[in-house]
Parts: C-alpha cells; sequence; structure tokens
C-alpha cells in the first residue's frame, strides 16, 4: 500500500491540530464532588465542573471532567457543597452604605424604630455634643411613628438655634426646623416645585415644615456635604466586598452621579473592581432636584468614558412616581378616612396626604407620555442599554407601558432592557403588555413584610389592593420575567434571605411577624433563583456570559454550606456562603 506525501502531510497536521485541541482544553482548575445547579434547563444539576481563563470549559459528571485536568490542574474537592451560579442584586445604591460612616461627626442617622420623642433626644443630644456645627443634616426618620406628620414644631423643640434638615427613611420627605425654613426662605408664599409638595397648614395655608419629593430634593439634600472622590473610591470598594461576602458577582448602582462613576471608575481601572457592575445614571429626578437636568445629560453623554473592565455605565435612573403610602401613582384612590369626600377623579397634582389629611387622592406622578417617550428616544439613540423606572403605583407602571409603546412604535423598535424598579402595584389588564414589550419588573422582598411602614401601606390601600401587592406569582404566569433586587441598604436583606421570603411571604428575620396579605403572589424556589440570577443577568445584556453555569460561560459562581433544595424554605436564610468566585479566581472565602 502506498500513501501521497500530501495525504501524509495533511495526516499529520491534522493529528497536531488535534494534539493542539486537547492541549487547549486543559483546565486551569477542576472541582469534583460538588453539588451543582446551573440554572440551565438542558442540564440543571451537575457534581463537576472545570475552568479555563475565567470560563467554565466543562460542567457534567466527575468522569467527564476529570478528562480535562492536565499535570498543572488544581483540581480541589468541594465534599459535597452546593454551587450555584454569582448571585445578582439588580437594585443597590452604594453610596448610601459609606455616606453615614464617612460624616459619622456630622451627619445622623436615626435608627428606624425611634418615635417622635426618641428621635428628638437623639437630635438633641447629638447637636449639644458638638457645639461647632453650623447645621445638621441628618437621614433615617421614621415618619410612619408619628400621629400625622412631622413638622418645624417638633423639630425646633429638638433644636432651634441652628439650622436642621431630616430626611426620611424612605429618602422621599424631610423635614425642616425654623432656622433651616428661613434659611431656605419658605414660606406660606413659595411655591411648589416641579414634582413636589410643600406641606401646608389646611387652615393657615402656612408651610409646616415638611417636604415630600422635589421640596425634599431642593430644600433639604443640598445640606448633605459632599465627599471627596477618594472617600468614594474606597466606600465603593468596601462596599463591593461587603456584596461579594452575600455571593453578590454583579451589581447595579442606582441613580449614580458623576462622583460615583468617576469613583468605580478609578477603582476598576487602578485595582479592579472585586465584583461587576452596572451604572444606572440618576436622570431628572425629584429627590435629586438640587441638580439640573441639563448637568445630569452633560454627565451621562460622558459615559464612554466610564466603560472599563467589569463596568458598565450605560444605564438611566428616572422616578416616575413617590411612595407606597402617599404619593405612588395609583389607578385607583388611597383609602381615606372621610366617607363624605368624593374619590371619583384621579388628581396628579393633588397636594393632600391621604394619611393625615382624610382627603382621598391617586399620588403624584413626575412624566407625562410626551416627555417620557421622548427621554425614551433619547436614550435609545444615545446607545444607552436601557431604563430603570422607579413605580410603586400601578398608574405609574401603565404610564411606562404606555411611553415604551409609543416609542416602539415611532423607532421601529426597542433595543434597550427595560426595568420597573419596586413594582408594589401592577395591574392585571397590563400583565400582557408588559410580557409584549419585554419590560421586566424587580421586586424588594423585604419591603412587603409587617412593619409600621407597610402596615400603613396596607391601611391606605385597602384588603382587597394588598392582596395584590409586589404581584410575582402573576407576573411570572403571565409569563413575564421575575427579577429580585434588595433596594441596599435602604431595606436591606440577603440574597439569600430574599430568595427565602419569595418562597414564604413571610419575614425571614422576624418569622413572627404576620404573612404578607398577598401570600398567593409566592413563587417557587427555583422561581426565585432565576430572578436572583438568569433573569436579573438579562437586564444586564450579560445572559449570554453569565448568570448560570455552562460551558463557555464567565465562571462566576458562589459555594454554599447547604444544598437549598434538601433543607426546610425557612432555613434558607441561614445558609453560609462559603466563597464566591468571579471568573474562577476567588473574591471572598469565608473565615
Amino acid at each position: 500500500m502506498t500513501f501521497s506525501v500530501g495525504f501524509l502531510t495533511a495526516s499529520v497536521a491534522s493529528i497536531a491540530l488535534a494534539a493542539t485541541a486537547v492541549q487547549a482544553q486543559t483546565a486551569d482548575t477542576v472541582y469534583t464532588d460538588a453539588q451543582v445547579y446551573t440554572v440551565n434547563p438542558d442540564q440543571e444539576w451537575a457534581e463537576a465542573f472545570a475552568i479555563e481563563d475565567g470560563r467554565f470549559i466543562a460542567v457534567g459528571s466527575a468522569e467527564e471532567v476529570a478528562a480535562l485536568a492536565g499535570n498543572e490542574t488544581e483540581t480541589i474537592d468541594l465534599s459535597g457543597a452546593m454551587v450555584l451560579p454569582g448571585l445578582y442584586d439588580i437594585h443597590v445604591h452604594l453610596r448610601n452604605w459609606y455616606v453615614a460612616a464617612a460624616l459619622s461627626d456630622e451627619t445622623i442617622q436615626l435608627p428606624g424604630d425611634a418615635g417622635p420623642e426618641a428621635a428628638a433626644e437623639l437630635i438633641r443630644d447629638f447637636v449639644a455634643a458638638r457645639p461647632d456645627l453650623e447645621y445638621l443634616f441628618g437621614a433615617g426618620l421614621a415618619n410612619e411613628l408619628f400621629d400625622g406628620e412631622p413638622t418645624t414644631a417638633w423639630l425646633d423643640e429638638a433644636v432651634s438655634n441652628i439650622p436642621v434638615y431630616i430626611i426620611t427613611a424612605t429618602g422621599h420627605e424631610a423635614v425642616l426646623n425654623t432656622p433651616a425654613m428661613i434659611n431656605s426662605g419658605i414660606d406660606a408664599d413659595t411655591p411648589d416645585p416641579r414634582n413636589g409638595i410643600i406641606v401646608r397648614d389646611p387652615e393657615t395655608g402656612e408651610a409646616t415644615g415638611y417636604m415630600k419629593e422635589a421640596a425634599m430634593g431642593l430644600y433639604a439634600m443640598p445640606f448633605l456635604r459632599g465627599l471627596e472622590l477618594e472617600t468614594h473610591v474606597d466606600g465603593a470598594r468596601d462596599v463591593l466586598h461587603l456584596l461579594a461576602s452575600m455571593g453578590v458577582t454583579s451589581a447595579r448602582n442606582m441613580h449614580s452621579e458623576l462622583i460615583n462613576v468617576q469613583a468605580l471608575h478609578q477603582l476598576a481601572t487602578s485595582e479592579g473592581l472585586p465584583i461587576r457592575v452596572s451604572v444606572a445614571w440618576t436622570y431628572d429626578s425629584p429627590t435629586r432636584a438640587y441638580q439640573s437636568v441639563e448637568d445630569q445629560r452633560a454627565a451621562i453623554d460622558r459615559f464612554q468614558d466610564f466603560i472599563a473592565p467589569r463596568l458598565d455605565p450605560t444605564f438611566i435612573k428616572v422616578n416616575i412616581d413617590g411612595i407606597p403610602t402617599e404619593t405612588g401613582a395609583m389607578l385607583e384612590p388611597f383609602l381615606t378616612n372621610d366617607p363624605e369626600v368624593d374619590q371619583s377623579q384621579p388628581d396628579a397634582g393633588s397636594q393632600y396626604d391621604p394619611l393625615t389629611s382624610g382627603q382621598g387622592d391617586y399620588g403624584l406622578i413626575f412624566f407625562t407620555e410626551e416627555e417620557l417617550v421622548a427621554d425614551i428616544i433619547r436614550f435609545e439613540e444615545q446607545g444607552m442599554k436601557g431604563m430603570v423606572f422607579h413605580t410603586v403605583g400601578d398608574r405609574g407602571a401603565r404610564l411606562v407601558l404606555d411611553a415604551m409603546e409609543t416609542a416602539r412604535d415611532q423607532l421601529g423598535e426597542l433595543k434597550g432592557r427595560y426595568q420597573l424598579a419596586h413594582s408594589f402595584f401592577i395591574s392585571e389588564e397590563d400583565m400582557p403588555r408588559l410580557v409584549e414589550l419585554d419590560l421586566t419588573p424587580e421586586f424588594s422582598p423585604v419591603l412587603w413584610f409587617s412593619n409600621p411602614h407597610n402596615d400603613v401601606v396596607n391601611r391606605v390601600v385597602g384588603p382587597e389592593r394588598a392582596q395584590r401587592v409586589f404581584p410575582m406569582r402573576s407576573v411570572a404566569d403571565a409569563g413575564g420575567r421575575v427579577v429580585i433586587a434588595s433596594d441596599g441598604p435602604l431595606f436591606m436583606q440577603t440574597p439569600l434571605a430574599s430568595i427565602e421570603a419569595a418562597v414564604t411571604r413571610i419575614d425571614p428575620v422576624a418569622d413572627t411577624s404576620p404573612p404578607d396579605p398577598a401570600v398567593g403572589q409566592a413563587i417557587t424556589l427555583k422561581e426565585a433563583i432565576l430572578a436572583r440570577t438568569i433573569n436579573s443577568a438579562y437586564l444586564d445584556f450579560a445572559d449570554a456570559e453569565l448568570g448560570s453555569i455552562e460551558k463557555g460561560k464567565l465562571a462566576d459562581f458562589i459555594v454554599l454550606d447547604r444544598n437549598l433544595f434538601e433543607i426546610p424554605i425557612a432555613e434558607l436564610s441561614e445558609v453560609q456562603i462559603l466563597k464566591t468566585f468571579v471568573e474562577g479566581e476567588v473574591v471572598f472565602e469565608a473565615k
């Protein structure tokens, strides 16, 4: 038998190529004896996986994966530990974690359980211990613990010699004392700012000192002293490592301002971000009324300057309405204590607080449909990847759907991926359009437990609507995409606790509290894990690279001390994160 030289040459080349391919598939690390929940519907479970250059190159049986081990491969036995894809927190406020600590000698952070007397005493003592303070800024006031609303008179009893500006725990209201009111030039003739309310005494017309939405943003927020860039860098670094300790490998920072993005970029380019961060720039938000929209646009226009490894500054955050106790935009009015009041006509500009005035109210809405359509088109054409819409009321959610539909019709298609933040209420009638327009609702489970704030929500919406709050089940049943986030640190819950809460609708911390009224809106464990992984990755345009453990994807994963599917659901919040990995590298290890 004879062979041609050409055939021999081709054969040798084929053998060489095959050998190179085998060599190329030699793993850097092989993990065995694991319980891997992959979130891949085609292969839900595996017992081993291999990583090379920060990517999964094999996921399967121990035998299959062992074939990729070479002489220099590190093999790690996980001793039966559970492995999940790295978790997402698609709604965080990084700076809120560290601002209070950075300004601790001039800014007071009130505890959430401090009622009027306790809060006043804390404020009084804080100022007395710092005689050189020119003014005081504070946050965390539990306004729902007041009989009515906080007023100038209440705050004057604590401090009346220097201006004092105290923000509520929700970050949507503030109370000013008399020196602060004088300093801001607020009196009975001061008009309400756009998208804001200066609360007034119904009999005298005088301002009470209580500011809502843009009034808070205009008259109180400017007195939160800005921090130096390096303080933001140090604070962001600490918070990102904290999130990694919770199993978070990707996060989205909401209401990002220019200095926040500069700090993240400096961190990314100087030492590297420990986890991935997408940025949602603040835009035309009433709570940021101290900034001009023109300045915000100018900052956003620079977004390409800040693209860096693990940093994606291509999203926008806007507030469509307010908070669920009073300023959320509702299709039906908040309940009133006065049965004689006519509640038949929605009034987006209502000046009344349903909790104290006895007047029915449909809340506030901050955009017209035309304005929102123009902004969606603006950012689509600018190349932003999507927008996040703060909506708590069903009327706010409907406005977003209407605007998205109109913008889509004008553009031909929407290329961005869009997110409803909070999503307290969504009308059942709007579920089909929610799916059609690919709008993803995001839910924060800690917000629905029995506490003074949520008890007020349930009271002002009534028992029937309370059964539909945070409609996760309805969204899932309609074929929509459910996402879970923390809104941390404002209402903070670890990712595993939020997964438990989504399944039980019971507070995983104070588990003696009654179930949420909308317990029928619970989702399954698998659905809750999807919400914290691949569904959230979708919003970042990262679902092809992240969110599940599959061959070819980036090796972001976590190791747990227990299998979530083998323990009672009520124990999920007690499960420990042993290690967190980003691109195959350890970014957190439990001590």
